[in-house]
């Protein structure tokens, strides 16, 4: 179907031969997993941070992400 974008492991599983579990799946699976426990980590940290004042969840969530930038930034590969 066109501009329908796949997941990480749905493309690891099509480019992988079907009688292996390779590890690029098993990485790619722990990796997603992460994200989304992080994601919940982060729904719940700004919940709770509303509750005090918009403004301190704001600026404590731009805060994190920009810790998490440097690393980004310098440690992706140039070619991305």
């Amino acid at each position: 179907k066109f501009g329908q974008v796949l997941g990480g492991k749905t493309v690891t599983k099509l480019v992988s031969p079907e009688d292996q579990n390779t590890f690029l799946f098993k990485l790619v699976s722990l990796i997603t997993g992460w994200k989304n426990s992080l994601k919940g980590v982060g729904y719940f940290a700004g919940s709770a941070l509303l509750g005090v004042s918009y403004h301190v969840a704001l600026g404590t969530m731009m805060g994190i992400v920009g810790l998490a930038l440097p690393w980004a930034v310098l440690g992706l590969d140039k070619n991305l």
